[in-house]
């Protein structure tokens, strides 16, 4: 129901807080997977946040400069590959 994204300019940190979406039932805290400088904001998500349901990979909420492409770039990963990495991770424990 709602989208509160990051403001362009601001500084991200690994794993900080970068905004938050809200449905009709909770809020969600946005977590961003690197560091870096947001550059831009998708407009069209805070207009339309159930867009975000609809297309989750074409409904970004905000794109971001890196700093640190070395320490991130493993965990930006497609979905496929992140699915198989919970269900390592959870059969682990």
């Amino acid at each position: 129901t709602y989208v509160d994204p990051p403001e362009v300019g601001s500084a991200v940190e690994q794993f900080g807080e970068v905004g938050s979406v809200e449905s009709t039932k909770a809020t969600f805290e946005l977590v961003s997977p690197v560091s870096g400088t947001v550059v831009r904001v998708n407009q069209a998500v805070e207009d339309m946040p159930e867009s975000i349901n609809e297309d989750p990979y074409g409904g970004w909420i905000a794109e971001l400069e890196l700093i640190s492409w070395e320490e991130d770039q493993a965990l930006l990963i497609d979905g496929q590959a992140y699915a198989a990495d919970v269900e390592r991770k959870a059969a682990e424990d």
